[in-house]
């Protein structure tokens, strides 16, 4: 079989997450998030694409049981691992152990306080991310901020930052979201952040590298692949999914090349890099 080289992959949980935010991107279509076992055959199909980074993420990957085990399997077969986590579980997980099985974690600040809370659906979301972020600091796991920008917290851009220059964050990523609920989107954002020249403001005060994430140029560079090993690409117009089958058929892995532009895939990745 002919099969292409896709530089990152997104293993999703999709089948419960622990919190319930409305923007979320992920389509909990799976049964449920399956087990240890399922997850390694997955991933023995996704070696044949030959990925140099696993992005693992929701639902929340830290409320399965297994998922450090997971991790670490990931990590010793060579693979980048970099989680992304809502961090209302990481303080049930030892950082000492997480630093052996993860190079990057990236956890969000979608605004301050009640802001972020709202947006997450998720009262005293924030303080757990604050916890999390100094816990983190005091690692040598590479940490990485994410951040959605949204109309809430479009005023506390530099709020955010101020948060990130007090902990030991290596990269702040800021999205122009794809899934936004029409209530929340700020038309024109990117002509907004250039013209008042915001984006190096905020790095100037956030002390770390900023990378700002345009919607249209992320679409056609995500492959997801969920627990159970349903493979996803995104639609068009980027506010949802195509199935493209399971990772277990040969003529999906075969046609993956077709559905995904490889080149915006490893683009994507090394911006990721960090």
């Amino acid at each position: 079989m002919n099969h292409p080289k896709i530089d990152r992959v997104i293993f999703n949980f999709m089948g419960a997450c622990n919190l319930r935010c409305e923007f979320c991107y992920v389509p909990f279509t799976d049964k449920s998030n399956g087990n240890i076992q399922v997850w390694k055959k997955v991933i023995e199909r996704l070696n044949f694409l030959s990925p140099r980074i696993i992005t693992v993420g929701g639902g929340e990957p830290f409320a399965n049981a297994e998922i450090v085990e997971f991790l670490s399997d990931l990590k010793n077969s060579g693979k980048i691992v970099h989680v992304d986590t809502n961090a209302t579980l990481l303080s049930n997980f030892n950082v000492d152990l997480l630093k052996q099985c993860v190079d990057v974690i990236a956890v969000p600040i979608d605004g301050i306080g009640a802001v972020h809370d709202t947006f997450r659906g998720n009262n005293g979301n924030f303080d757990c991310v604050s916890i999390a972020l100094k816990r983190l600091s005091s690692s040598d796991i590479k940490v990485r901020v994410n951040t959605v920008i949204h109309k809430g917290n479009f005023k506390q851009l530099k709020e955010i930052a101020k948060v990130v220059s007090l902990n030991n964050v290596a990269q702040w990523q800021l999205y122009e979201y794809m899934w936004y609920p029409s209530i929340n989107k700020i038309e024109d954002l990117s002509e907004i952040l250039i013209d008042c020249n915001l984006l190096k403001q905020l790095e100037s005060i956030a002390k770390t590298k900023l990378v700002y994430a345009k919607g249209k140029e992320r679409r056609n560079c995500y492959l997801f692949v969920s627990a159970l090993g349903n493979v996803y690409k995104l639609n068009d117009d980027g506010n949802g999914y195509i199935q493209l089958g399971s990772i277990m058929d040969d003529k999906v892995l075969e046609n993956i090349a077709m559905s995904i532009n490889a080149t915006n895939v490893r683009s994507r990745a090394n911006i990721k890099m960090i």
